[in-house]
């Protein structure tokens, strides 16, 4: 694709977006956590808040009971609980759906129906993961969020290791404050965003035609790809480590990335797909996570 039509495709996705109140899904169906969804919509405590543009409604398991912030936001109606699983709901009525650290894999049914959504055209789907570190899941949510990537026929992965900044942190080098640095025609993603924290993240990788996973900023991918582009980054002092191997018979090795490799690794990538749509994973949740 070359960028003058990448260009063309972005700005039709966008066009295609700008409606009022855009319906945004965020999924809680797959063991994620509500935890930070109540700022989204808090126009109040949050300036930013996406209420001014967008509605939110909320995924839950049938036949279950909801939190007490889940509860309190479909009340006040600052959000709209659904109930069901991505194959039983009507997926038509959103243009952007969020899977916030999953820590479980979606059904063969739910891919399905997520991948008719999203060939359907002009949507967007963000499958937010983790690092390998135990306490937020291991690595379960980026083996669910590299299921959907590989089922879409993305290249992009969540590859099975964590980051750590030395650097550009909240006082501690697993603590990344990310660098929101996309290339210059995505650049409007970090108008008042240029730095963001992901607490414990982990990082991006892109398959290539033969098979071979690589890090998300290596030259390689442009040679292949000039629909990917990384949009969050560490400081050239980042350094890759494992908390879960297959030596411990707990986790998976790196495939991109392996233990004191060190430089600039991606934290968010975005690929933009057939039909107007875009794919984005990222090393960390907005929602969910211990600090989201």
């Amino acid at each position: 694709m070359r960028s003058e039509l990448l260009l063309a495709v972005l700005v039709a996705a966008l066009a295609a977006a700008q409606q009022i109140n855009t319906p945004i899904l965020v999924d809680l169906a797959h063991g994620e956590a509500s935890k930070g969804l109540d700022f989204w919509v808090n126009s109040t405590a949050n300036p930013l808040a996406i209420s001014d543009f967008a509605s939110l409604y909320i995924l839950v398991p049938p036949g279950t009971s909801v939190d007490p912030l889940i509860s309190r936001l479909n009340a006040t109606k600052m959000a709209t609980i659904i109930r069901g699983d991505l194959s039983t709901v009507d997926l038509s009525q959103f243009k952007v759906i969020i899977l916030g650290q999953p820590p479980k894999t979606l059904s063969d049914a739910e891919l399905a129906a997520l991948k008719k959504w999203f060939e359907s055209g002009g949507k967007v789907l963000w499958c937010a993961a983790d690092s390998d570190y135990p306490a937020q899941g291991s690595e379960e949510s980026q083996a669910a969020c590299n299921d959907v990537a590989e089922y879409l026929g993305a290249h992009i992965r969540l590859d099975y290791v964590s980051v750590e900044d030395s650097k550009h942190n909240a006082r501690a080098g697993y603590r990344v404050v990310g660098i929101v640095d996309p290339p210059p025609q995505l650049a409007f993603l970090g108008f008042m965003a240029q730095r963001v924290l992901f607490h414990g993240p982990g990082v991006i990788a892109v398959v290539l035609p033969n098979g071979t996973w690589v890090p998300a900023n290596s030259p390689a991918v442009s040679k292949y790809y000039n629909n990917i582009f990384v949009i969050a980054r560490t400081t050239e002092n980042g350094v890759i480590v494992e908390h879960r191997t297959s030596a411990d018979k707990k986790g998976r090795d790196g495939k991109a990335h392996k233990a004191g490799d060190r430089g600039v690794f991606a934290l968010m990538a975005v690929e933009f797909m057939p039909g107007n749509s875009v794919l984005i994973l990222s090393g960390e949740t907005p929602y969910g996570g211990y600090e989201p």
